[in-house]
């Protein structure tokens, strides 16, 4: 990563330093006053039942709303803990797990886990957002009678084994 400041930092005639300022200052703003109007999960019926159609219109699997998955960005080790961020892979990283619409555009994304922990794990799910939204009652639940005499289905996630 540091490498990546000093491409952007020599042709603007600033330190690395200062880039990494500017970068850590423009995710802070992405974070809080961009990504909520652009970065969210379902608030209301309606918007869920949106999702559920376009994914089961589009890729035929009934009452998904979203996909998840995890991708490891690799970062330089660090001063504290590095084993906490080192992957199998051999490298250092940043866990990043997310939710993808029905487009595959991220409506939720979490940074806090380090590359030692699985992208998209039971630990990460049981500590996610959209877990404790689930268990509040917070996300809109909408339940479809699939197969006649059956329970009806609550929406689910669309994800890998993990």
């Amino acid at each position: 990563m540091w490498a990546h400041f000093g491409m952007t930092a020599n042709p603007f005639g600033v330190a690395r330093s200062t880039v990494s300022v500017i970068v850590s200052q423009i995710c802070k703003a992405l974070t809080f006053y961009v990504g909520p109007k652009y970065i969210s999960l379902p608030k209301t019926e309606e918007e869920m039942r949106e999702l559920v159609v376009k994914i089961e219109s589009r890729h035929g699997f009934p009452q998904a709303f979203v996909c998840v998955d995890g991708t490891h960005i690799p970062i330089q080790q660090s001063l504290g803990n590095p084993q906490d961020s080192y992957l199998y892979k051999m490298k250092y990283t940043l866990n990043m797990p997310g939710i993808c619409d029905f487009e595959g555009e991220f409506i939720d994304a979490d940074r806090r886990w380090p590359g030692s922990v699985h992208a998209y794990g039971a630990k990460v799910f049981s500590n996610s957002r959209i877990n404790f939204m689930f268990r509040d009652g917070i996300l809109p639940l909408l339940h479809r009678l699939l197969l006649p005499g059956v329970d009806k289905v609550p929406v689910l996630l669309l994800g890998d084994s993990a």
